[in-house]
């Protein structure tokens, strides 16, 4: 059932309620008032309004919160999201961080910043027990063009607050932040250089109080991706480095980039899987002459070797799991075809074409995302539908739709997904019925897309942003 769906239930069955409980109290006025004759039929009413009363409560609270999704009671979604019941003044931005049971819906705590504090950045991330955000403080944190953000731990699975540190970064969105074995890893400019130039480094912070432990430099200016203790980036001179993020050393140097003589520097995004490192690189041209033809790499991340590449114009990369790398194909960042290519040796799975362009809303640009899981690659973002297809062939398993809500998937654990259902606003091009101003986290059977839960996580309304972040505290 739909957002929209599981509303109208809930409403008539409030409605059912509230109708049964007015009889109710009418039904005991009238027995406390009659005489001894009219007692007997006004007592069975008065027994027959409270049972549809008891019914009616016990299917609201089901249908407000579903079975539970069959995964660890200690199971956490993090995100940042809106709380307008504690505050007071303007509430536009996010100003909550949310812990939900992933097995319930429920909200285990939640952190609330007061105005003009508020969430930004890639945050929540969650390693270890312990889930870190960045905080805006307000305009007075801005100096010239940077910004003195806060960096704040919490417990997770209570919601107490372990350290909070001082960022120092350029105006205005907190910096790319990775979590790194006991570290974390923060994306930090250094210099300037001999040219006057910022080079790119990554500050190591320790993640147990926050402290400022090491700093690795990046040779490149792309942004780098981060697993465990290696960095991967694309650098100016068409190469590919894996280095050390404990002390910056080289591990390998790969030049596969660089086998089209067309091609200059590669602006790409990086993404690390089962011993396989996938470098995509769109196309570019200058002045209608092609500078660089756009493909999909397959390195081998022990050597830097090139296992295989896959020509695409725009290789937006999704997803990768299950033996497949997931694709976007046409425009860059809301694809209209979904591609799986085979991890192996890059073949040609299948191609699941159609898919429509995202609406036509003021300010709205979520982008196409994908996760891989339980045999199937579910596709979101960019319109109000979440697509299952099934991983061995494209064909879609079932789907989702929800008006003027973008349905992006948080995980796959075992058999359950979860799925972050954003409101995007009614401030159309074209005048459209207003819905409602509420976001969404939901749990939903992988195999059919059956629910088992799904809870409103916002007070106030509006568009909720942040990342999230899942793990078991």
């Amino acid at each position: 059932m739909g957002v929209r769906g599981n509303l109208a239930l809930l409403a008539h069955i409030a409605l059912v309620v509230t109708l049964a409980m007015l009889v109710a109290v009418g039904l005991a006025t009238a027995l406390a008032r009659s005489r001894r004759a009219r007692r007997r039929p006004l007592l069975l009413a008065l027994i027959a309004a409270l049972v549809v009363t008891a019914v009616g409560g016990v299917a609201w609270v089901a249908a407000r919160h579903g079975p539970s999704a069959p995964v660890s009671a200690n199971l956490t979604l993090f995100t940042q999201s809106l709380d307008c019941s504690h505050v007071s003044g303007t509430c536009g931005l996010p100003n909550a961080l949310y812990a939900v049971r992933a097995d319930t819906g429920a909200v285990r705590w939640e952190v609330v910043e007061q105005p003009p504090a508020y969430f930004v950045g890639s945050t929540p991330l969650f390693d270890n027990g312990v889930v870190y955000a960045y905080i805006y403080p307000g305009p007075s944190a801005t100096v010239g063009s940077m910004d003195n953000y806060q960096l704040v731990a919490w417990r997770g699975r209570d919601g107490v607050e372990l350290w909070r540190r001082r960022v120092f970064a350029p105006c205005c969105e907190a910096p790319l932040t990775f979590v790194a074995g006991g570290n974390l890893a923060m994306l930090d400019f250094s210099g300037p250089t001999s040219d006057g130039s910022l080079v790119w480094s990554l500050a190591l912070m320790r993640a147990s109080d926050g402290a400022r432990v090491g700093e690795t430099r990046l040779p490149g200016r792309d942004f780098p991706a981060v697993v465990g203790n290696i960095v991967y980036q694309c650098l100016p001179d068409k190469t590919i480095v894996a280095m050390r993020l404990s002390d910056g050393a080289l591990i390998w140097r790969s030049s596969a980039a660089a086998a089209d003589a067309a091609q200059t520097a590669p602006r790409c995004v990086i993404m690390e899987n089962d011993g396989k490192v996938f470098v995509s690189m769109p196309a570019a041209s200058v002045g209608g002459v092609t500078q660089r033809n756009g493909e999909l790499l397959a390195l081998d991340g022990a050597t830097g070797q090139a296992i295989w590449r896959y020509a695409t114009p725009t290789p937006q990369p999704l997803a990768v799991g299950d033996g497949l790398v997931v694709l976007g194909e046409g425009a860059q960042y809301d694809p209209t075809s979904i591609v799986a290519l085979r991890a192996s040796d890059g073949a040609l799975a299948w191609r699941h074409a159609g898919l429509p362009p995202p609406p036509a809303i003021k300010g709205y640009n979520s982008q196409r995302t994908a996760a891989v899981g339980d045999g199937l690659v579910l596709v979101g973002g960019g319109s109000y539908t979440l697509w299952a297809l099934r991983a061995a062939t494209g064909r879609v398993a079932w789907q989702i739709t929800s008006d003027y809500h973008a349905l992006q998937t948080v995980a796959f654990v075992g058999s359950a997904v979860f799925v972050r259902t954003l409101y995007t606003g009614s401030g159309a091009l074209f005048s459209v019925p207003f819905v409602d101003s509420h976001s969404y986290f939901s749990a939903y059977r992988a195999s059919d897309g059956a629910p088992y839960w799904q809870t409103t996580v916002d007070s106030g309304g509006g568009a909720a942003g942040g990342g999230q972040a899942i793990g078991a505290v």
